[in-house]
């Protein structure tokens, strides 16, 4: 399933979540991974996080989308751990990027 949710605090990026599809353990919490990327990334990271649910149905993806504008200040704020972020999706002149912790 894919919706928009709002911003919290005003000033964290646009977010969209993908959710997991079932669980072997219904007593778990459900896990879900923060995926961060430029808004230019929407499309292809939709792509990569179906077909990693595809094989990983108990997991939910939290996209997090940076407008351009608010890209750096949000970097920083991710690299200051001022938000946690599992995955990291980094704008370069030669391409995409990613970075996991």
């Amino acid at each position: 399933m894919l919706s928009d949710t709002d911003r919290p605090g005003g000033d964290s990026p646009d977010r969209v979540r993908r959710e997991g599809r079932g669980s072997e353990n219904k007593d778990a919490p459900p896990v879900v991974l923060q995926v961060y990327a430029g808004q230019s990334e929407k499309e292809n990271l939709e792509l990569l996080v179906d077909a990693y649910q595809k094989k990983n149905k108990e997991l939910s993806v939290e996209i997090h989308l940076i407008p351009n504008s608010e890209y750096t200040q949000q970097m920083m704020r991710i690299k200051n751990r001022e938000v946690q972020a599992d995955c990291i999706f980094f704008q370069s002149a030669g391409g995409g990027g990613y970075m996991e912790e």
